[in-house]
Protein backbone atom coordinates (compact mmCIF):
# COMPACT_ATOMS: atom_id res chain seq x y z
CA UNK A 1 0.00 0.00 0.00
CA UNK A 2 1.36 3.22 -0.90
CA UNK A 3 -0.53 5.19 1.79
CA UNK A 4 -1.74 4.75 5.10
CA UNK A 5 -5.51 3.66 5.45
CA UNK A 6 -7.74 6.66 5.22
CA UNK A 7 -5.20 9.53 4.80
CA UNK A 8 -5.85 10.51 1.20
CA UNK A 9 -8.68 12.87 0.99
CA UNK A 10 -11.05 12.22 -1.85
CA UNK A 11 -14.21 14.17 -3.20
CA UNK A 12 -16.30 13.43 -6.41
CA UNK A 13 -17.63 16.45 -7.69
CA UNK A 14 -20.73 15.13 -10.15
CA UNK A 15 -24.02 15.79 -11.17
CA UNK A 16 -25.40 14.07 -8.21
CA UNK A 17 -23.22 14.75 -5.47
CA UNK A 18 -25.10 17.31 -3.82
CA UNK A 19 -24.06 21.16 -3.50
CA UNK A 20 -20.03 22.13 -4.69
CA UNK A 21 -18.12 22.54 -1.45
CA UNK A 22 -16.24 26.04 -1.47
CA UNK A 23 -12.73 26.60 -3.56
CA UNK A 24 -11.16 26.89 -0.02
CA UNK A 25 -12.67 23.23 1.37
CA UNK A 26 -11.29 21.63 -1.67
CA UNK A 27 -7.66 23.78 -1.61
CA UNK A 28 -7.50 22.55 1.85
CA UNK A 29 -9.63 19.82 2.74
CA UNK A 30 -9.29 17.53 -0.51
CA UNK A 31 -6.22 15.78 -1.60
CA UNK A 32 -7.76 14.55 -4.58
CA UNK A 33 -10.56 15.31 -6.86
CA UNK A 34 -12.63 13.01 -9.27
CA UNK A 35 -14.96 14.94 -11.85
CA UNK A 36 -15.41 14.56 -15.78
CA UNK A 37 -13.86 16.10 -18.83
CA UNK A 38 -16.85 17.19 -19.44
CA UNK A 39 -17.53 18.94 -16.23
CA UNK A 40 -14.25 20.70 -16.16
CA UNK A 41 -14.16 21.95 -19.86
CA UNK A 42 -17.85 23.17 -19.21
CA UNK A 43 -16.80 25.07 -16.50
CA UNK A 44 -13.56 26.38 -17.84
CA UNK A 45 -15.41 27.38 -20.92
CA UNK A 46 -17.65 29.68 -18.87
CA UNK A 47 -15.49 31.20 -16.83
CA UNK A 48 -13.39 32.60 -19.50
CA UNK A 49 -16.25 33.64 -21.72
CA UNK A 50 -17.39 35.88 -18.29
CA UNK A 51 -13.48 36.85 -17.90
CA UNK A 52 -13.97 38.19 -21.76
CA UNK A 53 -16.89 39.81 -21.68
CA UNK A 54 -16.49 41.86 -18.60
CA UNK A 55 -12.58 42.45 -19.90
CA UNK A 56 -14.78 43.67 -23.31
CA UNK A 57 -17.06 46.28 -21.30
CA UNK A 58 -13.85 47.52 -19.33
CA UNK A 59 -14.57 46.23 -16.49
CA UNK A 60 -12.52 44.29 -14.07
CA UNK A 61 -15.22 42.89 -11.92
CA UNK A 62 -18.94 43.89 -11.56
CA UNK A 63 -20.82 47.74 -11.96
CA UNK A 64 -20.50 49.64 -8.87
CA UNK A 65 -23.30 48.74 -6.68
CA UNK A 66 -23.99 45.86 -8.11
CA UNK A 67 -23.73 41.66 -7.18
CA UNK A 68 -21.44 39.55 -8.94
CA UNK A 69 -23.70 37.23 -10.69
CA UNK A 70 -23.39 33.07 -10.66
CA UNK A 71 -22.24 33.03 -13.84
CA UNK A 72 -20.34 35.47 -13.80
CA UNK A 73 -18.20 33.40 -10.88
CA UNK A 74 -15.13 31.80 -11.31
CA UNK A 75 -15.38 28.31 -11.98
CA UNK A 76 -14.48 26.36 -8.59
CA UNK A 77 -12.00 24.87 -10.97
CA UNK A 78 -10.04 28.26 -11.40
CA UNK A 79 -10.31 28.76 -7.98
CA UNK A 80 -7.71 26.30 -6.56
CA UNK A 81 -4.05 25.73 -7.90
CA UNK A 82 -3.93 22.35 -8.89
CA UNK A 83 -0.19 20.69 -9.19
CA UNK A 84 -1.47 18.23 -11.56
CA UNK A 85 -4.27 17.72 -13.48
CA UNK A 86 -4.87 14.22 -14.35
CA UNK A 87 -7.38 12.96 -17.52
CA UNK A 88 -8.69 10.03 -18.03
CA UNK A 89 -10.38 11.14 -20.97
CA UNK A 90 -7.82 11.51 -23.16
CA UNK A 91 -10.04 10.60 -26.16
CA UNK A 92 -12.13 13.35 -25.20
CA UNK A 93 -9.51 15.69 -26.66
Amino acid sequence: MHVKHRSLRVHVLSSDSGPDPSAKDLAWGTDLIITTFNRLSAEWESAAQAKSKSEDRGQLGPAPGQRKSKSSEASLFKQVHFLRVILDEGHML
